[in-house]
């Protein structure tokens, strides 16, 4: 930093471990790393909806219900209690964590859903269903007030608290629906009251502690109609980089812009949450990409926007392997005011000769992660388990939607689908250009990373062959993508009328999908097209139901 510059982001917060490497080591070292790496403090959970370790996702996960509480507890089961053993494992590893980052100099923050709903202990296609808790039922807001008390007295090391309303085993009684205490209430008349009594509660037991709430899963308006009446002394916002999810491509968008500028006017404290190094839910479970670049970009336009104090990684950290891109935040959490191009010099300066070809790889990746489609469809995260051999039926792009208030108004607008209506050909069209960008990209990224694989720093050379491997997953995934979409609708012309150059372009993408996955049945039906375009149309590439035949996260597969 320069002498006398404030820095843009006064909170800094990590998170050891993620939902797909929880293994991650928990000691004084991996404390020391975060700090140097310029942390100020670190989330002590990782706290993910499917409890990836099972680890504690709630207060009831590691605190006992006190006596005077008991008339006031739900009537419904805590799964995390039924293995008494386990549940003391937890409360000893959140006590030694809090002690460690302590001891490291480093903020500690907890992170839960409350009020606990039940709700994973239910099947998605039944979350209508879910056990019931509501916010004006005259018990659950004194509960979780006692609950936090607590939460207090049994981890004394633990510096601040990390709500979500929704999900994280939380959620709140629709307006809409049929609860006969909630029904006809908005929520912002409901929920601000609730966290506030949380933050207040635990400000009479840390004096200098901080609730921060996660206004997650809820609408665009509801935040800003919340924001407008939580008590700014002590409670704190925890914003996602845009309404809907984490996108390493798409932060900023005008609903952070204006609950930032709210909560500015307000003087409340602001933290937004984003990935931060290589593990991220959009390619979960792939942890070595590097795009550099990327991620200083969104560092760049987070900290830029009035109201922002802080930052904090959303999806987990990995600090005991070379990562360009918690790098490049490191440099960001020490030097903001450089430029990207000087930065980027500077992370490739220890590789001597492979510099400039670093920066090259580099550039590719982020042009890759830029390019490809990220908005749409929330199946369209997690890269990673996506399959290249897509299925011989229509493309179809899945959508999804959750009962929340996000999903089912700003949410929707963010993601091109949140149905499994029949996708139009110019749809189909527009990704498969955008997914061709991506695969371009990445492969003339594999070609330089592949000469670089056996000279960068020793150090590098596992983990850099790791990520060629992810990134070849990754431009053979948006290749199959880009082919399937091809296919899907030069089918739909032949079917008007059979056209010899079209049935050749078609036998030429089905080469081309053969060649980036084979697969028995793909080489059948080139047989058939040859033979009998007829008899190959009336059979491949037709719609079909979703079946989820190629895993949940091929989002263009039924």
């Amino acid at each position: 930093m320069l002498a006398g510059m404030t820095h843009p982001f006064r909170e800094r917060i990590a998170l050891l471990g993620c939902p797909v490497e929880s293994v991650q080591r928990w000691d004084a070292a991996a404390v020391a790393r975060l700090r140097d790496l310029g942390f100020t403090g670190v989330q002590l959970n990782i706290a993910w909806g499917a409890r990836p370790g099972d680890e504690a996702l709630n207060l009831e996960d590691v605190v006992d219900t006190p006596p005077d509480l008991a008339a006031l507890a739900p009537n419904h089961p805590v799964p995390s209690r039924a293995d008494a053993t386990r549940r003391s494992e937890r409360i000893a590893q959140l006590r030694e964590r809090a002690r460690l980052a302590k001891a490291g100099g480093l903020r500690s923050v907890f992170h839960f859903g409350a009020p606990y709903m039940g709700m994973y202990a239910v099947p998605m296609a039944d979350w209508s269903k879910r056990l019931s808790r509501c916010l004006t039922d005259g018990r659950t807001p004194a509960f979780y007030a006692g609950l936090v008390r607590a939460f207090a007295a049994a981890h004394p090391d633990v510096d601040d608290l990390w709500l979500y309303t929704f999900d994280q085993d939380a959620w709140i009684c629709s307006e809409f629906g049929t609860c006969p205490t909630c029904r006809g209430i908005p929520l912002h008349e409901r929920l601000p009251g609730f966290v506030d009594l949380l933050a207040r509660t635990w400000r009479e037991c840390r004096s200098d502690g901080r609730l921060w709430w996660e206004p997650w899963e809820l609408s665009a308006g509801q935040v800003l109609k919340c924001v407008e009446r939580i008590d700014p002394a002590t409670t704190g916002l925890a914003l996602h980089s845009n309404i809907a999810e984490v996108q390493a491509t798409l932060p900023v968008d005008r609903w952070l812009r204006n609950t930032c500028d709210l909560a500015r006017r307000r003087g409340i404290a602001v933290v937004v949450e984003h990935w931060l190094g290589g593990a991220s839910e959009e390619l979960e479970p792939l942890t070595h990409l590097s795009h550099p670049q990327i991620t200083w970009r969104v560092l760049r336009r987070i900290a830029a926007v009035p109201g922002v104090g802080g930052i904090k990684e959303y999806f987990g950290l990995l600090p005991d392997r070379p990562d360009p891109n918690l790098a490049a935040t490191a440099l960001f959490l020490d030097q903001p005011e450089i430029s990207e191009d000087e930065a980027m010099r500077r992370l490739a300066h220890d590789h001597g000769s492979d510099a400039e070809g670093l920066l090259h790889f580099w550039d590719l990746c982020s042009r890759g992660m830029e390019a490809y489609p990220w908005d749409l469809s929330w199946f369209g995260r997690e890269l990673g388990r996506t399959r290249p051999d897509h299925a011989l039926s229509a493309a179809t792009v899945r959508g999804f939607c959750a009962d929340s208030p996000s999903w089912r108004s700003t949410r929707g607008a963010v993601f091109m689908r949140i149905d499994n209506q029949p996708a139009h050909p110019w749809l189909l069209e527009d990704i498969q250009l955008r997914y061709e960008q991506a695969a371009e990209s990445w492969g003339h990224a594999l070609e330089i990373g592949r000469g670089l694989a056996t000279t960068v720093i020793p150090a590098w050379r596992d983990g850099f062959a790791r990520g060629l491997a992810e990134l070849d997953h990754c431009r053979r995934a948006a290749r199959s993508y880009a082919l399937h979409c091809r296919a899907t609708n030069l089918c739909g012309l032949l079917r008007e009328a059979l056209d010899d150059r079209l049935v050749g372009e078609l036998a030429r993408v089905l080469a081309d999908s053969a060649a980036n996955a084979p697969q028995a049945e793909l080489d059948e039906a080139r047989q058939v097209l040859a033979q009998d375009p007829q008899r190959f149309l009336a059979t491949w590439f037709l719609p079909a139901k979703p079946t989820y035949s190629r895993g949940a996260f091929t989002v263009l597969s039924a």
